[in-house]
């Protein structure tokens, strides 16, 4: 039976509280919190840009009757649920940077990298920085704007996700700009307002998580470099995401050599929606790579 670690030598548990006398310290050695479960061979999850590692519902658990589940905290999800403030000089190398040294601190030196939303993003520069370290790489909507010509900006949904996102930056997060990150992100199709979500309530907690999501627009790299990235990657949507991070997922199989397209039911959130679903599908995936069957299912 899967047992939850809270406090160990072994875990990464905790290994945030690194420099965080002074958290405002660019030099300070930042690690990522995480919930470890399960053993066998290391699956880390990075999660969503709002939820964190408390967004992927019961992923984890199912997960861990197979392999060793490493559950991430980003550190502008920890650091939003804290109130603390983020670095000065914060950005999405910190992030990657602070996953490494988490890595390292936990000794896993090779992984399965799960990345979802932000957490995606995350995995993905990673693997691009580290690819000796990844085995299989499955990123679920990404919001990748630098894959997209123009960095996004010629599509009217990225460019407002993007505009949004960079206005939050050293704002007090109100609960119409969690509606309105919501929003963005397809919930409001068909009408229905996010806060009659069930999970309203709990973005409203984590709201200050979205004051890293700057970021994400900040970043810039060149699409090219995804075509030498020889390492099966699963890229992941809901059926019904919005149409950018459609657009985002298509150059990213079209790009990179070893990926294939998954489509399951749900939205941008679509593996905590479905969880027996995903993992099923995830470990076939599995499957198919050790079998060397590379892009093709």
């Amino acid at each position: 039976m899967a047992t939850l670690v809270m406090c160990s030598a072994l875990t990464l548990i905790a290994t945030a509280r690194t420099g965080a006398q002074n958290p405002t310290d660019a030099n300070a050695p930042l690690e990522l919190e995480a919930r470890v479960l399960g053993s066998g061979s290391p699956v880390v999850l990075l999660g969503g840009g709002l939820l964190g590692a408390d967004g992927w519902g019961a992923v984890p658990s199912l997960l861990a009757k197979t392999h060793r589940v490493v559950n991430a905290q980003s550190l502008a999800v920890q650091y939003g649920l804290e109130g603390r403030t983020l670095p000065v000089s914060y950005s999405l190398q910190t992030e990657v940077n602070a996953l490494r040294r988490s890595l390292d601190s936990a000794q896993v030196g090779v992984a399965d990298i799960v990345g979802m939303s932000h957490g995606g993003v995350t995995g993905l520069v990673f693997t691009l920085q580290n690819p000796r370290r990844v085995r299989t790489l499955t990123l679920i909507e990404p919001p990748a704007f630098w894959v997209l010509p123009n960095h996004g900006y010629d599509d009217p949904g990225a460019r407002e996700m993007q505009e949004f996102v960079s206005s939050l930056r050293n704002a007090t997060i109100t609960e119409a700009q969690v509606e309105r990150f919501r929003c963005l992100l397809g919930d409001c199709a068909g009408g229905r307002p996010p806060r009659q979500a069930p999970q309203w309530n709990q973005w409203v907690r984590h709201r200050n998580s979205l004051l890293g999501l700057y970021t994400i627009a900040d970043y810039k790299d060149d699409p090219s470099r995804l075509r030498e990235l020889t390492i099966p990657t699963l890229v992941v949507n809901g059926a019904e995401t919005v149409a950018f991070h459609r657009a985002i997922n298509a150059v990213l199989v079209r790009l990179l050599p070893l990926a294939e397209a998954f489509e399951m039911s749900g939205g941008h959130n679509s593996p905590a929606s479905s969880p027996a679903y995903f993992v099923a599908e995830w470990l076939k995936f599995q499957q198919r790579t050790r079998a060397g069957r590379g892009k093709n299912p």
